[in-house]
């Protein structure tokens, strides 16, 4: 039996060699359409997957939580030079995360799925190739990602905004774009590992980085004013690039993670593209209606608590979203591993890993959202001490009600990484569009204006489309099986 390293015994036949060719990056792959199903996985397999899914999705979800605490360390240190400054960080902070670094993040789920099989495959001499694709293709997609930071002045402006925060987000988003390349090679090189099942050494370097991060976004800031944060970003993900290529080339991992240069990486663009662009499609649907709550709670009565509860609110939900973003990915690898392999039994039992695993994940964040002790730590944690009885009272509301939705979120999140793995991201384009542009978005629009809901119309809507797409998503297990 080979080793996850590709030792063993030879491959027995050309009928499993040509199995394998099926995988390669030249055409789409999408394995389990070509593999037998065998029997249904037994307790003690549920347990090792159970086991191989927690040491990617643990270590993962420390890295994920670094990331997003290096821009909350860039929003609280830029908070003490006033509230221009730390509107205008907010706000850049918050477009470049969904126009910026959330659709890399997004099209670096063509290398998931491709990754995934080709280690599973043992097609070791294709990871190179793979990853030199994803950082070709995210960097070529950079210049318009800095076009539109140059373009969303005039939007600003027709939405109303002053002038003197224009100004300040300009120059701060402007500051930000070294960051959007630095990404296009962080994100791939974290993901080409975690398809190999290596998780650890990236959950240290994002520690290490923010714990550096800390000093130098404070002296930054000191010294240079608001544009300094964005400066202390770009060198602490450069910092990021360096620690994690320097583990790379000191264990010998070089030739599966960046490989030799190869003219192969320029080819095959269009069977990449199509998994890029539906994987940012799926991802970019679901954080945009979300992302788009914020400005309907604008037009509510009483605007200012309306728009503060919903940030809050959503900024907790992203807090949570992120253990089960951390699982997705840890089942995406697994199955595109087994789907790789041509064991479509084995990728059964992923996916169910997950399946099974939801309910006791749901359970333990509805017990921390719903406890009164609990909601006083996270209201206090994430709106401060300074908030009015009103805000905390909506935020208890609300935080019963995004109880329910992550139930559903939970669900979801867990089974995307089944259709990651799998190659099948344009269903899931299809599923997250009927959830929310259909279902969810216009839910919420008329629960809160016409209704009278207020924001817990908006988050009500919003758990409505959660549930929808957690239903769906959840059909991929018996596509799996019957593949």
């Amino acid at each position: 039996m080979k080793d996850e390293f590709g030792k063993g015994q030879p491959r027995a036949s050309d009928d499993f060699a040509r199995e394998e060719q099926a995988l390669l990056p030249a055409r789409a792959v999408e394995a389990e359409a070509r593999v037998p199903v065998g029997s249904w996985p037994t307790v003690t397999e549920l347990r090792q997957e159970l086991a191989s899914q927690a040491t990617i999705a643990g270590p993962q979800y420390i890295n994920m939580i670094t990331m997003y605490a290096s821009n909350l360390v860039c929003i609280a240190t830029v908070g003490h030079l006033g509230e221009l400054e730390l509107a205008a960080a907010s706000m850049s902070i918050s477009m470049y995360s969904i126009l910026g670094q959330g659709v890399i993040l997004s099209m670096v789920g063509a290398l998931d799925t491709q990754a995934s099989q080709a280690f599973g495959a043992h097609r070791f001499d294709q990871l190179g190739t793979i990853f030199q694709r994803t950082v070709s293709f995210c960097m070529v997609h950079c210049v318009p990602m800095n076009l539109m930071f140059a373009a969303l002045p005039a939007l600003l402006r027709a939405m109303g905004q002053q002038p003197a925060l224009i100004h300040q987000v300009t120059q701060y988003l402007l500051a930000m774009i070294p960051t959007v390349y630095l990404h296009s090679i962080i994100r791939p090189t974290n993901r080409i590992m975690l398809a190999q099942r290596i998780a650890i050494p990236q959950a240290c370097v994002g520690t290490i980085t923010l714990i550096i991060h800390v000093p130098i976004t404070y002296f930054a800031v000191k010294w240079f004013g608001l544009l300094g944060a964005a400066w202390a970003y770009n060198l602490t993900s450069a910092m990021m690039i360096v620690f994690m290529w320097s583990y790379v080339g000191l264990v010998g991992l070089g030739p599966r993670v960046w490989g030799v240069p190869s003219k192969n990486a320029f080819q095959g663009w269009g069977p990449f593209a199509r998994l890029a662009y539906s994987s940012c499609a799926m991802k970019c649907i679901e954080s945009w209606s979300f992302g788009s709550m914020v400005l309907w709670a604008g037009k509510l009565p009483h605007p200012d608590s309306a728009v503060a509860a919903t940030g809050v609110v959503f900024s907790v939900y992203g807090f949570f979203f992120m253990s089960y973003g951390a699982g997705g990915m840890a089942i995406c690898a697994r199955v595109g591993n087994h789907l790789g392999a041509g064991d479509a039994h084995r990728a059964r039992a992923a996916a169910l890993v997950g399946l099974y695993l939801a309910p006791c994940i749901v359970l333990l964040t509805a017990i921390l959202l719903v406890e009164p002790h609990c909601q006083s730590l996270l209201i206090r944690g994430f709106a401060g001490d300074s908030a009015s009885p009103d805000l905390q009272a909506r935020l208890r509301g609300l935080l019963h009600i995004l109880a329910i939705m992550q139930a559903f979120d939970c669900v979801q999140a867990l089974m995307q990484g089944v259709i990651q793995g799998a190659g099948r991201q344009s269903k899931g384009v299809l599923i997250n569009l009927v959830s929310f542009y259909i279902c969810g978005l216009p839910a919420a629009i008329l629960l809160s204006f016409y209704f009278g809901w207020d924001v817990y119309g908006l988050v009500s809507g919003m758990a409505l489309g959660s549930f929808i797409q957690a239903v769906c998503a959840g059909d991929h297990i018996s596509e799996v099986q019957t593949a």
